[in-house]
């Protein structure tokens, strides 16, 4: 059975034989901070989002449960929200709607988790995303072409240690630019011909590789895709084709160049694609 004890708000969770043994064991976390307005419930084996949470509350931090699915009505009406982590759950499935109700997100941490696939739309509504993190959900191999859709703020998407091989140019067309990216290994290694597109837009400087977890002491390298086994290979990929073609048709793009954000009609943007 599992026992816990309790200290100045902090539950200490394990299987001791005496309370003096508590302390030997993980946080199990539930605490409300009043003055930082961040809501903890870390490490509780819990299998839904709890009906608790404060409605003031900015912070959410569900780390290390046993959360399988998110739907529409699972989280309160939390409207000064602006960050929410669900890492290291058991989410396999994320149903339209399920951010309704914490639509001023900043960031969003779905870190090793289940997840399969990004259906599209299922972010629809966080218009102030600017942090967005997928790293090791190690089964996701499909992107939609609107999976992030309606994400005008983004500024770091981390695909990083994923089973994604390719990624379409269409998923990011949308996206705004400057645009980060940690994308990294993958379980069968990148398909690096058809991320030409997103050469291109490097040597363009409208993305930027970076360190999938900024928040590690450790000095890690950015994290850009791995061509086959070589570890540099990325740097040495050739590309044929221009690779920005795919923004010709577009109407409007937001491109960057030396951090000055102009907008390309398609006109000017077809001048880089002769026919």
């Amino acid at each position: 059975m599992l026992v816990c004890c309790k200290f100045s708000a902090v539950w200490l969770c394990g299987l001791p034989t005496t309370r003096s043994e508590c302390t030997r064991f993980r946080y199990c976390i539930n605490e409300y901070d009043q003055v930082t307005r961040n809501f903890y419930r870390n490490y509780w084996n819990l299998t839904q989002i709890p009906r608790d949470i404060p409605r003031n509350a900015t912070g959410i931090h569900l780390e290390h449960n046993q959360i399988t699915s998110l739907s529409a009505g699972d989280f309160p009406a939390l409207e000064h929200c602006t960050f929410l982590d669900l890492r290291y759950n058991l989410i396999s499935t994320i149903n339209p709607g399920s951010f309704a109700a914490v639509n001023s997100l900043v960031y969003l941490l779905l870190s090793n988790n289940k997840l399969k696939v990004v259906a599209p739309d299922i972010f629809q509504g966080l218009f102030s995303l600017f942090e967005l993190s997928l790293q090791e959900n190690k089964e996701l191999s499909s992107l939609n072409n609107k999976s992030f859709s309606g994400l005008y703020s983004l500024r770091f998407l981390n695909l990083y240690d994923t089973n994604l091989t390719t990624v379409h140019s269409n998923l990011f067309v949308n996206l705004p630019r400057p645009l980060q990216l940690a994308f990294g290994p993958s379980q069968f290694k990148w398909n690096c011909t058809s991320l030409c597109w997103l050469k291109a837009e490097e040597t363009f400087n409208t993305v930027h590789w970076r360190d999938p977890d900024p928040t590690e002491e450790e000095l890690v390298p950015p994290a850009v895709p791995v061509c086959g086994e070589e570890t540099g290979s990325w740097y040495n990929l050739q590309c044929s084709d221009h690779g920005l073609c795919f923004l010709a048709s577009k109407v409007h793009f937001l491109f960057s160049y030396h951090h000055n954000l102009t907008i390309l009609p398609p006109e000017e943007m077809s001048m880089l694609c002769p026919r």
